[in-house]
């Protein structure tokens, strides 16, 4: 594979690396076939001299078009369809794909992460700029690099976007798997000066977790956290904590409760707030949580 590889394209020096941008090589279906991957996902077509190869060491491959992506070290290898944002992962004999469970996930998890950062130093290279957060993001990861980690639990944590603050006023997180790095859902909060109220008809703590994530226990475990966390909050805020749900919405209403939550108000939304005005909700269920 080496030879043929080597043979084509367009041969750049950086360091001890090797970059081949390719141009439609006659071989290119035996390079292909060599990696262990189908020609239909690289085709030899007018889109080819998108396609770039990243040699160093005879250890790491890169191999993308627009819309997919390829990856190899050693024994590990990694196809990514960016249109599906169906991805496989195989280390030798272990497979794992986008469909499979946390639980089958854990352990190369990790693994996944790695070789994908093992490939942010080719970046500059591309033809079509990968930005590696979105990358890990549309496959169900969170980009550590990008984030940092405000609220640790045993299994889930709260991070926080780098480039943001972490202030009570409001702070938008994510809610990630502490052991695959897997992205759960969201959770946004907001707090006032001591003496003033936090209470809202939107509430001033809100969550959401992905579809195939729902009914884990994994909101609850989030508030519980928040929670926790507020207690080491400085004093000059108000760290009461309001639920506001829909008053059908049973399920976020078992988070509020599974926290203490007490139901304060069973009623409608004046027509003048914003609750009512954009998100079209009516009535409301809100429950306080003290702190």
């Amino acid at each position: 594979m080496d030879a043929n590889w080597l043979k084509y394209g367009e041969l750049k020096k950086d360091s001890d690396m090797l970059i081949y941008r390719v141009n439609i090589p006659v071989e290119w279906e035996l390079i292909l076939g060599s990696l262990h991957i189908n020609k239909e996902d690289f085709p030899l077509n007018a889109q080819t001299d998108d396609i770039v190869g990243i040699y160093k060491n005879n250890e790491r491959i890169l191999l993308k078009t627009k819309n997919k992506i390829f990856f190899k070290r050693n024994d590990e290898e990694m196809f990514i369809d960016m249109k599906s944002l169906e991805w496989t992962y195989r280390d030798g004999d272990l497979t794992i794909t986008n469909y499979d469970s946390t639980e089958a996930k854990k352990g190369l998890s990790r693994k996944v992460l790695d070789l994908l950062q093992a490939f942010r130093c080719f970046n500059k290279y591309l033809p079509y700029k990968m930005r590696m957060g979105v990358l890990y993001e549309d496959i169900g990861f969170i980009d550590m690099h990008n984030y940092n980690s405000v609220i640790q639990g045993d299994d889930i944590w709260l991070v926080l976007r780098e480039f943001r603050s972490i202030t009570p006023e409001w702070m938008p997180l994510s809610i990630v798997n502490a052991e695959t790095l897997e992205y759960l859902g969201s959770l946004e909060f907001y707090l006032k000066a001591k003496g003033d109220t936090n209470f809202s008809y939107n509430g001033n703590v809100s969550y959401e977790i992905k579809e195939q994530e729902r009914r884990k226990g994994y909101a609850t475990k989030a508030l519980r956290l928040l929670r926790d966390y507020l207690r080491f909050v400085g004093d000059e805020y108000n760290k009461e904590l309001y639920v506001s749900t829909e008053v059908d919405n049973v399920f976020s209403q078992k988070v509020a409760l599974n926290n203490d939550g007490k139901l304060i108000y069973e009623g409608d939304v004046p027509g003048v707030d914003i609750v009512n005005i954009l998100g079209k909700v009516k009535r409301v269920r809100i429950y306080r949580i003290d702190n």
